[in-house]
């Protein structure tokens, strides 16, 4: 198995939800957002969670909850968008990591089952980029093997990994349908909340 290193990405202030979307509830069992993304990534891949605002009411829940995070690195950058956060936690990776894996808390309909498949892919051919593709686009949750590092360190603004993908055409997709919800709302979040009832 290659070294996998998995950066989530939970910065974001979450201005258009009005509250820390991270703690939000998501389910009947009270579970969090934030709780949510870490419970689904598989167990065997480290993960370093990435905050930035609201960071201490973040780790205070996750204390109280117990959650258990490898590592949790505060990006104080986080206001420059999402590529900050990236580089942040690219800097700190071991010279030994083949690729990294890079995931959005606020995609909460992604399971263990899904990212599985995605590891399975880059296994495959782990000297390209791995990607989900969905809704007729490619995203992220990605996997970014070692070379592209300098290119996701060199990332500015809120454009992400997305935007490193279409820069590139060494691209592996993988059909993820469950990548395209992404919460920014409340009313998304409802509407999640509602699908999930019927």
């Amino acid at each position: 198995m290659k070294n996998l290193h998995c950066l989530l990405l939970a910065a974001g202030q979450a201005s258009r939800f009005g509250q820390p979307k991270q703690l939000a509830s998501i389910n009947d069992a009270g579970e969090s957002l934030i709780q949510n993304a870490l419970n689904n990534l598989p167990i065997e891949i480290p993960t370093t969670l990435i905050l930035g605002a609201h960071h201490q009411v973040i780790q205070q829940s996750l204390l109280q909850h117990e959650v258990l995070v490898e590592s949790i690195v505060i990006n104080p950058q986080w206001q420059d968008g999402l590529s900050s956060s990236i580089a942040y936690g690219v800097e700190g990776l071991n010279k030994n990591v083949d690729g990294v894996l890079i995931a959005l808390a606020d995609q909460i309909a992604l399971n263990v089952d899904d990212y599985r498949k995605l590891i399975n892919g880059w296994e495959k051919q782990p000297e390209l980029i791995a990607c989900s593709s969905y809704s007729g686009q490619q995203g992220v949750p990605a996997i970014f093997p070692q070379k592209y590092f300098s290119q996701l360190l060199a990332l500015t603004g809120d454009s992400g990994a997305k935007a490193l993908i279409r820069q590139n055409s060494d691209v592996y997709s993988v059909e993820l349908q469950n990548a395209a919800i992404d919460i920014d709302t409340q009313e998304q979040l409802a509407q999640f909340h509602r699908r999930q009832t019927m």
